[in-house]
């Protein structure tokens, strides 16, 4: 997004208002409070639920994996 941002083709009286090195800085202090917003909801969050949420999702893409690799390798027999 950073990049998109940045490369955006702006309108020259747009720009001036704009300098990117504001941009920059304003995209970094988003940047810095998500990563706080995050890191702080995980603290937050119970432990317990943090890792059911990721064994199943692991759990799930595994089985995927393997549903996959089983259909590739399959051999038919008639």
């Amino acid at each position: 997004m950073e990049e998109l941002l940045l490369k955006t083709d702006l309108p020259r009286p747009l720009r001036k208002v704009l300098p990117k090195n504001t941009i920059e800085s304003r995209l970094d202090a988003i940047d810095a409070e998500v990563r706080s917003n995050l890191y702080h909801s995980l603290e937050n969050e119970k432990n317990e639920e943090i890792m059911n949420r990721l064994i199943s999702e692991i759990s799930s893409q595994i089985e995927d994996c393997l549903t996959k690799v089983a259909e590739v390798v399959e051999i038919p027999l008639g």
